[in-house]
């Protein structure tokens, strides 16, 4: 108002808001873009977004949904300029401790990961854009307990199968600022964390292999519905192997074949058709015989372990 004396009060906000959204929209387009003029064979985009403003849990925990507000899918509709020039997605899924091994966790997560998986295909709807879900392997408020595998599945488990590209697990110092401190986390990466990690990856590589010639990815039939991308623990069995990695053995059966049609879709790599399911009656034989080796992990500040291919990466 000082600059112009004779607009309104609600004139000078409406011109203010739009000063303020030109400058932010520039200097976002200009550091994706720098970004990608740097590193042009990395993926970018800003972490977080989009977002879903689905925090509402903390107010009625028993009646929470998980649902994003429509005012926030709308908004993230008009940040369309900002998907089309990012390489990929990365929502967060950081849990709160309220939220543990729960339904409204799943929810929480599930929805989160589903309006970035819609987000994804708004610049062109032949082709989404990768999407990494960020992780914290602790409750954001609560650090010193570490997510159970109830809790991976609430999170890692969505990821997969919905049909993220991968997720990112996040920390800090915290997790090793002590001897004991150090030894609990790696007694959780060991015990927990990375044979569920192998787990997903092994079922997920399965199920591209079963349905899409390796040539696409399962995501659900259903996104709201039930389903993950599970080894089955009657075929399949992880141990450890002379080096103190992690092996998977087992076989696909047509049992699990069919398991995998009946629940998840492919999303091809390309415009190419992928989707054929394997029919193993008409094969004499097939077994499957994966081992990942997870035994290089490296404690610090930056923790870094990505397992087969780039599923999961933790940083």
């Amino acid at each position: 108002m000082q600059s112009n004396l004779s607009i309104t009060y609600e004139e000078a906000q409406t011109l203010a808001v739009m000063t303020f959204e030109k400058a932010a929209k520039k200097y976002f387009l200009k550091s994706l873009n720098l970004g990608k003029k740097l590193r042009p064979s990395r993926e970018w985009g800003y972490y977080l977004y989009p977002d879903c403003y689905n925090y509402d849990y903390n107010l009625n925990i028993e009646n929470y949904t998980g649902e994003c507000p429509e005012i926030e899918k709308s908004r993230n509709d008009e940040l369309f300029w900002l998907w089309n020039a990012s390489t990929a997605l990365f929502p967060s899924i950081y849990l709160e401790h309220v939220l543990q091994e729960s339904k409204q966790g799943m929810l929480y997560a599930r929805h989160r990961i589903q309006e970035a998986l819609r987000v994804s295909v708004l610049p062109n709807k032949t082709h989404s854009i990768p999407v990494y879900a960020y992780i914290r392997l602790c409750f954001k408020d609560s650090e010193d307990n570490y997510l159970s595998e109830y809790d991976l599945v609430n999170t890692i488990g969505e990821a997969a199968a919905l049909g993220a590209s991968g997720v990112i697990a996040w920390g800090n110092m915290n997790i090793t600022s002590s001897e004991a401190s150090c030894t609990a986390a790696k007694r959780y990466l060991e015990k927990v964390l990375n044979p569920y990690i192998l787990n997903v990856t092994t079922a997920s590589q399965l199920c591209s292999e079963a349905l899409c010639q390796a040539k696409g990815r399962c995501v659900r039939k259903a996104w709201e519905k039930g389903g993950y991308l599970h080894l089955s623990p009657q075929r399949y069995h992880i141990c450890m192997d002379n080096t103190g990695g992690l092996l998977v053995k087992g076989h696909l059966s047509q049992e699990d074949v069919d398991w995998f049609e009946e629940r998840f879709k492919c999303v091809c790599y390309t415009e190419e058709p992928c989707f054929t399911p394997l029919s193993l009656k008409k094969i004499s034989s097939f077994t499957y015989n994966e081992g990942l080796s997870l035994s290089q992990i490296s404690l610090g500040p930056l923790l870094a372990s990505v397992v087969s291919s780039v599923w999961v990466a933790m940083l």
